[in-house]
């Protein structure tokens, strides 16, 4: 017959599993806590891209809006812009994209950063769209690239 573990043989094993299962409690508890950290202060993703025909906004639900260089009959950088109300799409913490309707633009399309400060007020065939990147400065910039690729 196999051999019994004393009492001390036993309490050190019993020692070992608290040890193991505290220290892997421990760890899992700071990798949701790390997890919860980025997803709570991680930005929203929107992309802005300057091609060669249009100006490609991608809002972070994924939808894209293409504003057609031929197409735009004004672009004005709007400092402290009101943006109005949500008519329908997304309204989230640091970020508004959809539909939106205000007292300057009437019905229009949005997808901006909230804290910028300023946005690029895009007129063109189809209607008004604003946006933004996420500096101010990095928003003039966007300003002076899409006045530079208008006919």
């Amino acid at each position: 017959m196999p051999e019994m573990p004393n009492g001390d043989g036993l309490s050190k094993e019993l020692e070992h599993q608290r040890k193991f299962w505290k220290k892997n409690l421990l760890w899992t508890g700071i990798a949701f806590v790390l997890i919860a950290v980025y997803f709570f202060f991680s930005s929203p993703a929107i992309q802005i891209v300057c091609g060669d025909e249009a100006v490609t906004v991608t809002a972070p639900d994924k939808t894209v809006t293409q504003l057609s260089y031929s197409e735009i009959t004004d672009v004005q950088l709007k400092n402290k812009p009101d943006y109005g109300t949500l008519v329908s799409g997304l309204s989230k913490k640091g970020y508004g994209c959809g539909t939106w309707k205000n007292s300057d633009w009437g019905t229009y399309n949005r997808c901006s950063y909230d804290k910028t400060g300023c946005c690029v007020v895009v007129t063109t065939t189809d209607g008004v769209t604003a946006i933004n990147q996420q500096s101010a400065d990095d928003t003039t910039a966007l300003y002076e690239a899409i006045r530079a690729k208008l006919p």
